[in-house]
């Protein structure tokens, strides 16, 4: 019994304060865990990025097709948005990975992750417009954005 009158009070004093009675995270300073807003203007990067009909805004990390707004996860943004900054040049799977991803990886895998990406940003860009194939595969080498 008195093991266990121990043990609560160990916890009590974690959880409520130390066994003086102050509370236990009384020196926290909250302001320093919340992270500061993204700078709205960074001179090295504008916040828009239009090819075609398609728009990237990167403050809203957004893709817009004739004003009709892409539902993209992070990577498939980052993917295209990459793409597109490096337009008219032909990217490999595993250059997207390393740039993108921020990891190196085998060129089977890079493939693999790459393919499975382009695939689903495709079908969601064919979604409003089935006509556009914005992104063109050059067999064996990688992909690059259409003019």
């Amino acid at each position: 019994l008195d093991f266990l009158a121990s043990n609560l009070e160990d916890i009590r004093a974690t959880l409520g304060g130390n066994k003086d009675g102050e509370p236990f995270l009384a020196d926290f300073d909250n302001t320093a865990a919340v992270p500061s807003p993204p700078a709205e203007d960074n001179p090295s990067q504008p916040r828009f990025l239009q090819r075609g009909r398609l728009t990237l805004d990167f403050l809203r990390h957004a893709v817009t097709l004739d004003g009709q707004l892409i539902d993209l996860s992070p990577t498939e943004f980052d993917l295209l948005a990459y793409l597109i900054q490096q337009a008219p040049r032909v990217v490999s799977p595993q250059e997207l990975t390393i740039n993108v991803k921020k990891y190196e990886t085998d060129e089977w895998a890079a493939n693999e992750a790459v393919r499975q990406n382009i695939y689903r940003i495709r079908q969601k860009i064919k979604e409003f417009n089935n006509d556009i194939d914005i992104i063109r595969t050059v067999r064996g080498v990688g992909y690059t954005i259409e003019e």
